[in-house]
């Protein structure tokens, strides 16, 4: 079974837990996003950060599940695509082979539409549904 890491915004944590539902028995998610503890919300944050980048790094698949938010075609945060950047770079710099995914095409609004677009037409990354 592959093991696969899911990045997205904890505001759309419902929406990832339904996804997740669908894709049960194919794979192993090793992590994904967490609510995260207010009362110990700095300390929780970092830990989530430091194994979710280690967990990552044992991927087979990385999955960017960006569905529309706030009204935001495919909307990806800056986190979101910062943990993408380093799966795509892991691919480079450490000759991994792990298979990137975004769930959607995300709209021209989005900050890092441009980068994804181009990220697909050199086949760096791929939608979900190819």
């Amino acid at each position: 079974m592959k093991k696969l890491v899911i990045s997205s915004s904890a505001k759309v944590y419902d929406k990832l837990q339904s996804f997740i539902d669908t894709i049960k028995g194919e794979y192993q998610v090793l992590d994904k996003v967490r609510i995260l503890d207010n009362n110990n919300f700095e300390e929780e944050y970092k830990k989530h950060h430091i194994a979710f980048y280690k967990n990552l790094l044992k991927a087979d698949v990385y999955l960017l599940f960006n569905p529309d938010k706030d009204s935001i075609l495919g909307y990806i945060g800056s986190a979101s695509f910062a943990e993408l950047n380093f799966a795509v770079c892991q691919n480079f710099l450490r000759d991994k082979k792990i298979d990137i995914y975004i769930y959607k095409m995300p709209g021209e609004k989005v900050s890092c539409y441009n980068e994804i677009k181009l990220w697909l037409d050199l086949k760096w990354i791929k939608l979900w549904s190819e």
